[in-house]
């Protein structure tokens, strides 16, 4: 019985620490989900360009005028909107190649 008295006494007597993740671990994260989300968008916008998706069609309406709406907004600033049309642009080239218009 002393054994088990013991090993009870032992169990009581651990402390719960809490960690809590420096503000520039939590603030490097949310950076990181946010950019991940934009990024997914933008291959997801890449990859209908590249196959041609009907640009009337709903999904893919959604995709191509995302960014647009920020661009009427002025919440793009020119470097990133002049980006964003290069890409665009490599992205027809690319169409062109892989889908030769007949």
């Amino acid at each position: 019985m002393a054994n088990a008295s013991a090993a009870s006494t032992d169990r009581h007597s651990q402390v719960h620490t809490e960690v809590r993740a420096p503000v520039e671990v939590v603030v490097s994260r949310v950076t990181m989900f946010v950019f991940g989300v934009i990024e997914v968008f933008i291959g997801i916008r890449f990859v209908l360009m590249l196959l041609g998706a009907n640009a009337e069609a709903g999904f893919a309406k959604l995709i191509y005028t995302g960014d647009k709406g920020l661009q009427r907004e002025g919440k793009i600033d020119q470097g990133t909107a002049a980006a964003m049309r290069k890409v665009d642009e490599a992205a027809d080239k690319i169409k062109d190649v892989v889908n030769p218009k007949r």
